[in-house]
C-alpha cells in the first residue's frame, strides 16, 4: 500500500528539519515503512496497518508544525 502527502502552507525545511534530521527520526520510528520525501511530497509505502498509524501520527506533526511554525527531533 502506498500514500502520499503534500505540505501545503509549510516549510519542507521547517518540517524536515536540518539536513533532514526530523525526517531520519519519523523514519526510524516506523522502520517497516519506506518513507521518501522530494521536496513538499511525502511517500509512505508499506502495510496497510503501518500506513493508517503513520498517517495519524504525521497529521499530529504536521498540524504542529503548521501552529507553531517549529519542529524538533525532541517533540517527534
Amino acid at each position: 500500500m502506498e500514500r502520499i502527502i503534500v505540505l501545503e502552507d509549510l516549510d519542507p525545511l521547517t518540517f524536515y528539519g536540518a539536513n533532514n534530521s526530523n525526517l531520519s527520526v519519523i523514519k526510524e520510528i516506523f522502520p517497516q515503512l519506506r518513507i521518501v520525501a522530494r521536496g513538499s511530497i511525502v511517500k509512505a509505502v508499506g502495510n496497510e496497518e503501518q500506513i493508517a498509524l503513520f498517517e495519524e501520527k504525521f497529521d499530529a506533526l504536521l498540524k504542529y508544525a503548521r501552529r507553531f511554525n517549529n519542529l524538533n527531533e525532541a517533540l517527534i
